[in-house]
């Protein structure tokens, strides 16, 4: 798991494989942010209360948004809004890392996160989505091997 603050937004990777996460009910759904919560206020001692708005992007891996709407003390409120198969791609500089088809954007390689194996990569790798993705594909380079 990584985590970082980018325009006034906690934003989570959580990165461990969570294989049948689409098929989760949404009850499991919730008692599972729940304890990313807990968990994300306790171990890494984040001040996380008060009432958020949370968005969660989920394609391989998991990515949390969290935006406070309003503080207050000791307890925390989540609005959830869940993004399923939402595009992600993997950003990387090594052009022999992936072979075949990949991106050329701004000095980078970007490739579709369906297209890799993450659990052999995850180290190498930064993860982009929402308005980056678009970016990449609409004015990087498409280049086909072989």
């Amino acid at each position: 798991m990584k985590f970082f603050f980018k325009d006034d937004k906690l934003v989570v990777f959580y990165t461990h494989i969570l294989d049948d996460i689409l098929d989760y009910e949404i009850e499991d759904m919730k008692t599972f942010l729940r304890l990313l919560v807990v968990r994300l206020k306790k171990r890494h001692h984040l001040p996380l209360s008060g009432y958020y708005h949370l968005d969660v992007y989920i394609n391989q891996i998991m990515i949390l948004e969290f935006d406070q709407i309003d503080d207050y003390e000791d307890e925390i409120d989540l609005n959830i809004i869940l993004h399923l198969n939402h595009p992600m791609m993997v950003k990387f500089e090594d052009f022999f890392m992936f072979p075949e088809k990949k991106y050329y954007y701004e000095n980078h390689f970007y490739k579709a996160i369906e297209e890799i194996d993450i659990k052999k990569n995850l180290e190498f790798v930064e993860f982009i989505y929402k308005d980056e993705v678009d970016e990449v594909k609409r004015r990087g380079k498409l280049i086909r091997e072989g």
